[in-house]
C-alpha cells in the first residue's frame, strides 16, 4: 500500500496550507453502534486476529495440504498467498482484465484442466465482481470458493458475499481497530474453527503499534497542520509499521483481541457506510472522466469501498500534486506481485501500475472530498491532451497474451 514517501513529503511540506490532513487512514470513532448493523451478526462467523490467520485456519479446516491445487487471481496480496505457501499448496493464477474482472475463458480453462480444491475471488478495492458466475464455474469443477471482501464495508442487506462458500472480512483495512478479521461460513460448509489465544510478545507488540497508529491518526484530525504531520510520519512512521511482525506469527491462528472487539462494538458501522457511499457518489459524478478511468460498474447502496478507485497515467505526478495540498491517496503494489518467473499477466500488471484510490475515510467531511476533487481536476486539466488517448486505451481490453516472459516485480512503495 502506498504511503507518502520521505522525498515526496519533504517536497510538499512547505507548500501545504490546509488546516487538516486528508487521507484514507482509519480513525477511532466511538458512536451509537448497533450489533445488527454488522453483516456477520446473524451468520456463521468466527473472529480472528488477522485475515491471513483466518485463511490458515480455513485451509486446515477443509483439509488442504501439500500438492493440493488452489486458484488465485493474477493480482494478489501477500496476505492471501502466504497462507497457501505455508500449507504447501500448488498455486495457479487465473488472468484478469483491465477492470480486474476474471478472464472467464482462462478461469474455465484452468478449472477444467486442474480440478482445484479451492479458488479465491477478490472484490478489489471493494468493487463488486460477478461472484455468481465465478462460483458456478468453480463448483462445476469441484472447487470451493472464498470471496475476499477485505476492501469492502457492507451492510447486512447487501448481497455482496452471498455466493461464496466462505467470506473474508479484514477489519483493519476499513475501521479503527487494532486487529481483526471475520470469516463467514455458508451453512453447507460449517467448520469447527476455534482460534486459540496464546502468549506471544510479537502479537502484543503488533497490537500496541496498531493502536498507537490509530491514536496518532485520530489526533491528526484535530491537532497540528498537514506540514507537521508530514514531518512526523517522515521521522517516526517506521515505528508504527507492524506488517513485518505480523508475518512472523500468523501461522498459528489467534482470536481477535478484546480491545478490538470493544472498539468494534462501539463503532457506528451503518453511519460509516452511508457516509462513504456519499463520498463515492461525489467522486463518480465530479471527477474528470477523460483523465480518470473509473473502475467498477453501477453505484452501490449496500456496501462501500475502502477508497474510490480510478486508473490514471502519471500516477506519481498526481500523488505529488495532491500531497502538496495535504491530500494523500494510496495504491497497492508492494507485496502484490507474486507471479512465477515464467508467467506474464499483462492486464493485471497494467492495473498494478495505473490504479489510484482517492480517500473516502469516514472521518472526512463532504467539503473535504469536494476539495480533493477540485485539486485533482485542476491537475487533470494540465494532463488533458495526453489522457484522452489513455482513457480510450483503458476501455479497450486486449486479448490475453502468451505467458512466456518474466515479469518485473513492483517497486516498493511502503
Amino acid at each position: 500500500m502506498t504511503k507518502p514517501g520521505p522525498s515526496q513529503l519533504a517536497n510538499s511540506e512547505e507548500r501545504v496550507t490546509r488546516r487538516r490532513i486528508i487521507n484514507n487512514d482509519r480513525y477511532l470513532w466511538i458512536g451509537r453502534a448497533r450489533p445488527e448493523d454488522l453483516p456477520w451478526t446473524h451468520k456463521n462467523a468466527v473472529k480472528f486476529a488477522s485475515g491471513r490467520e483466518a485463511l490458515v485456519a480455513l485451509l486446515g479446516g477443509i483439509g488442504l495440504g501439500p500438492g493440493d491445487i488452489v486458484l488465485l487471481p493474477a493480482f494478489v496480496p501477500e496476505g492471501v498467498i502466504a497462507p497457501c505457501r505455508v500449507k504447501g499448496l500448488d498455486i495457479h493464477f487465473y488472468s484478469l482484465d483491465r477492470n480486474l474482472d476474471p478472464d472467464w475463458s482462462h478461469l474455465e480453462e484452468l478449472a477444467t484442466a486442474l480440478q482445484p480444491r479451492l479458488a479465491v475471488l477478490i472484490h478489489y478495492f471493494g468493487i463488486r465482481r460477478e461472484a455468481g458466475r465465478f462460483v458456478a464455474i468453480c463448483h462445476r469443477n469441484g472447487a470451493l470458493v472464498v470471496e475476499d471482501l477485505a476492501h469492502a464495508q457492507k451492510l447486512p442487506e447487501s448481497s455482496l458475499g452471498a455466493d461464496g462458500d466462505f467470506v473474508l472480512h479484514s477489519l483493519t483495512k476499513i475501521v479503527g481497530v487494532a486487529d481483526g478479521a471475520v470469516l463467514e461460513m455458508a451453512a453447507a460448509h460449517l467448520l469447527p474453527l476455534k482460534p486459540r489465544p496464546y502468549c506471544d510478545p510479537r502479537r502484543a507488540i503488533c497490537i500496541v503499534m496498531n493502536m498507537a497508529r490509530l491514536l496518532v491518526t485520530s489526533a491528526s484530525r484535530r491537532f497540528g497542520s498537514p506540514a507537521f504531520w508530514s514531518r512526523f510520519w517522515n521521522i517516526f512512521g517506521r515505528f508504527f509499521y507492524s506488517y513485518p511482525i505480523l508475518m512472523w506469527y500468523f501461522k498459528r491462528p489467534t482470536p481477535m483481541s478484546g480491545l478490538s472487539k470493544a472498539l468494534l462494538a462501539r463503532f457506528p458501522w451503518r453511519d460509516a457506510v452511508v457516509k462513504r457511499l456519499r463520498h463515492e457518489r461525489r467522486y463518480r459524478a465530479d471527477l474528470d472522466g477523460t483523465v480518470f478511468g473509473h473502475l467498477g460498474g453501477v453505484a452501490e447502496t449496500g456496501h462501500c469501498t475502502m477508497g474510490y478507485a480510478v486508473v490514471v497515467e502519471q500516477r506519481e505526478a498526481l500523488f505529488d500534486t495532491l500531497a502538496a495540498q495535504g491530500i494523500y491517496g494510496i495504491w497497492f503494489e508492494y507485496k502484490w506481485d507474486h507471479f512465477p518467473a515464467d508467467v506474464v499477466h499483462d492486464d493485471a500488471r497494467w492495473v498494478m501500475k495505473h490504479h489510484f484510490l482517492f480517500p473516502t475515510a469516514y472521518a472526512l467531511s463532504d467539503e473535504e472530498v469536494k476539495e480533493v476533487i477540485r485539486v485533482a481536476n485542476e491537475w487533470a486539466i494540465k494532463q488533458k491532451a495526453g489522457h484522452v488517448a489513455f482513457v480510450t486505451r483503458f476501455h479497450r481490453k486486449p486479448a490475453r497474451t502468451a505467458r512466456s516472459e518474466s515479469m518485473n516485480t513492483g517497486r516498493d512503495r511502503m
